[in-house]
């Protein structure tokens, strides 16, 4: 079973919404700046997951409880990143001098480095974005963008966030938005979700999903990958079938369950989207959704992931032809599909 059996209008709205955007633009950016970072040489051993800890310590010292609160995690979990961070002498602690029983955390000189870095790569990134969308409508993203991140840092009793750039309030915004469908999808019935399982549930379209590309999309590692579908598949949201353009592979696709599981999360998604139409204003939250409609799709995010044309495919389906028919009448037929 895959998303095909979906009604068309849930298909449609998974396939294209407001989430799917904003957080396709926020690993874009992302990977970019994390690429650049790698390619440049002068650090090693990064993670996606550093930014958000190095861009809160950019301004200031910040206790690690402090740190989780602002991020929406548990200390646990921040502190496990954040001894990742001081083994990689990107941060240190240091006793906080307001309370000599306490210690707070801070950017080694490398930390600072990379914290200034990672500023110029995000202002090359927002002007890629003009490029695409030009100056105002950027404007318009950024103001939106920050304007989000500041309402749902009120909702949460956190300090009010300085205006940023842009490509760390979508961060920040890609954030909550993960952790907000996860919350209100369980409430529909489908406790034990983790916030990684986004990385595979989204990226199953039409054709399945497949391990290798999905890793690439998301930037990580096909055991990562593996590992979060096979934990789906215990759950009993997706199964692997056999590719069908590659018997040698495997394909994943939703179960009935699974399918259930993408509908209610487009419902949340729905909810997500009447939250900020009422934060932003309707006029406002109809720029700002065609604005990031219009980038997502000249960034060519995820592009092939609901028609299933990758090149691979093309490739595969090309050496089946060829083995069937023989060299000589793969080429009849490529003269024959080239003809208007």
């Amino acid at each position: 079973m895959s998303p095909r059996t979906l009604p068309e209008s849930v298909r449609q709205r998974y396939s294209d919404n407001i989430a799917r955007h904003v957080l396709g633009i926020a690993r874009f950016g992302r990977s970019y700046i994390m690429e650049s970072l790698l390619e440049q040489g002068d650090f090693s051993g990064l993670q996606l997951g550093y930014e958000p800890y190095i861009a809160a310590l950019a301004n200031h010292p910040m206790r690690l409880v402090d740190i989780a609160r602002q991020l929406g995690i548990s200390r646990q979990a921040a502190g496990q990143t954040m001894a990742q961070l001081i083994k990689a002498d990107l941060i240190q602690q240091r006793h906080d001098p307001k309370d000599g029983r306490a210690k707070q955390l801070v950017l080694t000189q490398q930390g600072k480095e990379l914290a200034k870095q990672g500023r110029c790569l995000a202002s090359a990134l927002e002007e890629r974005f003009v490029e695409q969308l030009g100056q105002r409508n950027v404007a318009l993203l950024e103001r939106c963008t920050h304007e989000l991140c500041q309402s749902h840092a009120e909702q949460q009793g956190q300090a009010l966030l300085a205006a940023g750039v842009l490509a760390g309030d979508l961060n920040r915004l890609a954030d909550y938005t993960e952790r907000t469908l996860m919350h209100l999808t369980m409430a529909l019935g489908h406790p034990g979700l983790k916030l990684s399982f986004g990385q595979v549930l989204s990226a199953i379209g039409p054709m399945g999903g497949r391990i290798q590309q999905i890793a690439q999309l998301q930037g990580v590692s096909k055991q990562a990958i593996s590992a979060v579908a096979s934990e789906l598949e215990t759950l009993g949201y997706i199964y692997r079938d056999t590719d069908p353009l590659d018997a040698r592979q495997k394909v994943l696709q939703f179960t009935p369950r699974g399918v259930r599981l993408i509908t209610d999360s487009v419902s949340s998604v729905d909810k997500l989207s009447e939250q900020w139409q009422q934060a932003l204003g309707a006029g406002r939250y109809q720029r700002f959704t065609s604005a990031l409609r219009r980038l997502y799709a000249a960034l060519k995010i995820e592009g092939e992931l609901f028609t299933g044309e990758t090149d691979q495919e093309v490739a595969r389906i090309a050496q089946q032809l060829q083995a069937a028919l023989g060299a000589a009448r793969a080429r009849q037929l490529g003269q024959l599909l080239l003809q208007p």
